[in-house]
């Protein structure tokens, strides 16, 4: 990969993170359900992303051992909360 090409991935990452962390910070300001997933094992959440998920169970995408168990779980979550964010706007 080109220098160029390296600085373009890296310009694109870091506006995608921007892009998410505004995303992030705009569904706590109004009380909405954020709910983690994680697709890499032994991944440990750092920087803005650290303490929004402390308080947050995250959902275990990073194998095909958990993937059923995660995604039964995650859907269970999501029918719950569900009635919440339709009530709240």
């Amino acid at each position: 990969m080109s220098r160029r090409q390296t600085d373009t991935t890296r310009n694109a990452m870091t506006m995608m993170n921007d892009f998410i962390c505004a995303e992030a910070e705009y569904a706590f300001n109004l009380g909405k359900p954020i709910i983690p997933l994680r697709f890499e094992a032994n991944y440990t959440p750092g920087g803005w992303l650290g303490p929004l998920c402390l308080n947050n169970l995250y959902y275990d995408f990073s194998s095909d051992d958990n993937f059923d168990s995660s995604f039964t779980k995650l859907l269970a979550e999501l029918q719950a909360i569900k009635p919440r964010a339709v009530d709240t706007g």
